[in-house]
């Protein structure tokens, strides 16, 4: 049994090819359990204190990918999060049939999301399990001995890393669900489990600090000492003012209100701090081509000056524990005419109205939109007419850009982009936007750079460049940059999120309602029911449900969100 799975190590490593750190993490745990079972006629080894663990600095680092480790589960960026982006203007599951089932994606993401959701209750349960491995790296790590200041330095940068991943970490949650139980310690059984919700304004606090606690001890991507694969400090710079205008918007509060918090304009003068040293580093830059960045990530190619921070994925000979939906089930171009085992229909679907959101000569619009299927083994274009345009999907992860030879056309190894450098520039437009009471000619060139890529020039004045009209003041301009996250972004998984803290979820949903209900457009879209239209509830589906067995077993300390049942 012992020679079988040390073969069975070699042999992983001989044939994963990809640079993912995935298989970092699986070797961790299989060499833990080859470790364990060389002593098992001896002396059997069940667990580890934590006093018996945290001894080294190479056991510190596989507590930090024990974290990695669940955020690369599909229950989170493998698969659930990258579907409930939808439903919203530009991003719809498929699927019509919404009766109350608590076991679908398509429940939630058509907004009849229930109190039961077996869903949401495994979103919060693995946001929860990796909060609390960041926790217990945290409380442990200045417990270890150190002996130089080589090792010194790994601790502080380890620290550092779960410091960072446990402020993102808790920016989904906060996002997700509002106030939320507020953990900084690792849980052991002599403490209260059953803790009541902390205000979001006590949450960004901490998000607030864990991040600037861990910024000045991680490597910018480029150092000797950074880590491929994992979080790193433009990385956290990025996320930390993602985070901050999260914190500045709009949000659904207990009361049933959705509002800003009084004090919201200190998010943004933060924001304006962090994002300006961030873009000032020179350490981040536009890849030239829009094309090539998703190519790369089809290709399994490290972009971190564009593509600042993915959840990597790996398809392992069979072994699909950590390996992603994107480009196979979940959002990616439909396949027919392979095999019985290999045609697939992703889930998230967009339409004609998205496609015309590009302007004639946006490059970005060919590489987003795949108005056509993948026919045959050699992934033959085939159109989809424009009265089927609700069948039209992503373009962005297509099978035929894939470089490792398609085993399993469900799953897939590649990476879930968390944030790309684009965003950064657009958000900085957003903030300066926001404290000038309109456009600055800094905020307007920010746009223009992004719009400029993805027209594949770097001319001033064609184009590209925002229109004139939409920067004559705040309200003008803030819409262009929304709208601009559309084409930037589309399918990447943010925009419900961002709709929600910009106060425009609801309206566009309304407004696609109108669209899709009208008879004189079923030409354009062939779509059957936009079911967002008809459930979404503004006051209630801004926030997911508490689980409700959390809940029930928290005797009472857990209380739930608007518009949603206890029981």
């Amino acid at each position: 049994m012992k020679n079988n799975i040390k073969i069975n190590l070699n042999f992983i490593k001989a044939i994963f090819l990809k640079r993912s750190l995935v298989v970092k993490v699986i070797l961790v745990f299989l060499l833990s359990f080859v470790s364990c079972t060389d002593f098992l006629e001896e002396k059997p080894i069940t667990a580890y204190s934590a006093d018996q663990f945290y001894d080294s600095t190479e056991k510190l680092n596989s507590a930090v990918l024990g974290i990695y480790d669940v955020l690369s589960s599909r229950e989170l960026f493998g698969t659930n999060i990258v579907l409930l982006g939808a439903d919203t203007d530009i991003e719809i599951l498929r699927g019509t049939t919404v009766n109350g089932a608590a076991g679908t994606i398509e429940e939630v993401g058509h907004y009849n999301t229930q109190n039961k959701s077996t869903i949401v209750e495994s979103l919060w349960a693995k946001f929860y399990d990796a909060v609390n491995r960041s926790n217990a790296v945290i409380s442990n790590a200045s417990k270890m001995p150190s002996s130089n200041a080589d090792e010194q330095k790994r601790i502080k940068k380890y620290i550092a890393e779960a410091k960072a991943l446990r402020a993102f970490l808790y920016t989904n949650i906060v996002i997700s669900w509002g106030d939320a139980p507020l953990r900084t310690v690792a849980s052991d059984l002599s403490q209260n489990l059953s803790l009541e919700r902390s205000p979001k304004s006590k949450i960004y606090a901490q998000i607030v600090k864990d991040f600037e606690d861990a910024i000045p001890d991680l490597p910018w991507h480029d150092d000797v000492n950074a880590d491929k694969g994992r979080i790193n400090k433009g990385a956290a710079m990025a996320l930390y003012t993602r985070a901050l205008l999260f914190a500045g918007g709009y949000s659904l509060y207990q009361d049933g209100t959705v509002k800003r918090a009084d004090n919201y304009l200190e998010y943004y003068e933060k924001a304006e701090i962090i994002s300006k040293e961030l873009i000032s580093s020179g350490k981040h830059v536009l890849n030239p081509s829009y094309e090539n960045i998703f190519r790369n990530l089809c290709g399994n190619i490290i972009e971190p000056s564009e593509s600042m921070f993915e959840i990597d994925f790996g398809y392992l000979a069979g072994q699909g524990s950590h390996a992603g939906t994107i480009g196979g089930s979940s959002t990616g171009v439909a396949i027919a005419g392979h095999s019985a085992s290999y045609n697939v229909a992703p889930k998230m679907f967009t339409h004609y109205y998205m496609y015309n959101k590009f302007g004639v000569n946006d490059l970005r619009r060919r590489v987003s939109i795949a108005d056509y299927k993948l026919n045959g083994p050699n992934f033959t274009e085939v159109p989809i007419s424009v009265k089927s345009s609700s069948t039209w999907s992503c373009a962005k992860w297509r099978r035929n850009w894939h470089t490792s030879v398609p085993t399993n056309f469900t799953l897939t190894d590649v990476n879930y982009v968390v944030i790309r450098y684009s965003e950064v520039l657009l958000m900085r437009a957003e903030i300066l936007n926001e404290l000038n009471n309109g456009p600055t000619p800094e905020s307007i060139e920010l746009v223009n750079k992004v719009r400029r890529r993805g027209y594949g020039t770097n001319n001033i004045g064609t184009n590209a460049d925002v229109p004139l009209n939409f920067t004559t003041d705040y309200t003008t301009f803030l819409n262009f940059i929304t709208e601009e996250y559309a084409r930037e972004f589309y399918g990447e998984g943010n925009r419900k999120f961002h709709l929600i803290r910009w106060n425009l979820l609801g309206k566009r949903i309304a407004e696609m309602a109108a669209i899709f209900g009208d008879p004189a457009t079923k030409d354009f879209h062939g779509l059957r029911v936009y079911l967002a239209g008809n459930l979404f509830t503004a006051g209630k589906h801004e926030l997911y449900p508490i689980p409700y067995r959390d809940i029930v077993e928290s005797n009472g300390a857990l209380i739930q969100n608007p518009g949603y049942s206890d029981f």
